[in-house]
């Protein structure tokens, strides 16, 4: 009797609301879910953007200097396995939250029986069941984002690894400058007559 008495003490009840104030809870709670929602799902795709969009400018360089040792490349690689780590793991934890802000929206979604037929349509739900599902797809937006990441990854990696060094014939920047570091070694018209000059008369021919 005292344990039970002691419990009956320490307890709480639950706040004593109306119909009326408990629906007004649910409409806000949804209202915030759902921005909360759309907002990180919308981080998540500019951040990938910027992803791509780093990744667009660093294949141009590449492009234009493809040639480099092999100490660039190495540093090139761990350089984009690096980034690309890190873009996973700022997704994964943006995935985690909408998940989770997925199953509060859920809760209320269910308490407002949205999911349940002739509650507001005849016959019908508001919101189909497959909504209570939280497991992620195959589609989903987080899997597409996963997919641009690798395949942007992919395309760096073999743009490090797999473009050759273009020859002198198609690099005229190379070609000139190589050529203005050679030696002219044939003698010019203007220094020929010179010394033909100089020589007596039975000399030249």
């Amino acid at each position: 009797m005292d344990t039970e008495t002691k419990q009956d003490k320490n307890y709480t009840p639950c706040l004593q609301l109306s119909d009326d104030q408990r629906f007004q809870v649910l409409m806000a709670q949804m209202n915030e879910r759902y921005q909360a929602w759309h907002h990180m799902r919308s981080r998540s795709m500019q951040f990938t953007l910027w992803i791509l969009g780093l990744a667009v400018a660093a294949s141009w360089k590449l492009l234009q200097e493809p040639c480099v040792d092999i100490f660039q490349r190495i540093a090139s690689t761990c350089l984009v396995l690096l980034l690309g780590g890190a873009a996973t793991y700022f997704l994964k934890s943006l995935e985690k939250g909408v998940r989770t802000n997925r199953e509060a929206l859920i809760n209320v979604e269910t308490a407002l029986s949205t999911h349940d037929q002739s509650v507001f349509l005849k016959n019908k739900a508001i919101l189909p069941v497959e909504y209570r599902n939280t497991r992620p797809r195959a589609s989903s937006h987080f899997a597409t984002l996963y997919a641009l990441l690798s395949v942007t990854s992919i395309y760096l990696l073999a743009a490090i690894w797999f473009q050759s060094c273009p020859s002198p014939e198609n690099n005229p920047a190379k070609t000139k400058r190589s050529c203005l570091c050679k030696k002219d070694t044939t003698p010019s018209i203007s220094s020929t007559n010179a010394v033909n000059q100089h020589k007596p008369k039975g000399e030249t021919k």
